[in-house]
């Protein structure tokens, strides 16, 4: 070799170099893969939190209209029993 490495890199070092980028790449090729699943995870529970929240808002609603007919028939209540004293 007639560069400025010679001395430094020897032949058996660029076989030792190639298996150290190909195990550094396949860790990095894992932890892609692990943050794809985890990006998609996160998208379904974001989805599952909306449906969730759309739910929420509908036993909310329905919860304000029950009260508003309690009220009604409590009123109703009261009108008849003054009628009947």
């Amino acid at each position: 070799m007639n560069t400025r490495l010679t001395g430094i890199i020897r032949e058996g070092d660029t076989r030792d170099l190639k298996e150290w980028i190909e195990k550094i790449a396949g860790a990095s090729a894992e932890r892609t893969t692990e943050m794809t699943a985890l990006r998609e995870e996160l998208r379904e529970i974001r989805q599952e939190m909306r449906a969730m929240q759309k739910q929420l808002d509908t036993l909310v609603a329905m919860n304000e209209k029950f009260t508003r007919m309690e009220q009604k028939l409590e009123n109703i209540g009261n009108i008849l029993e003054k009628v009947s004293d």
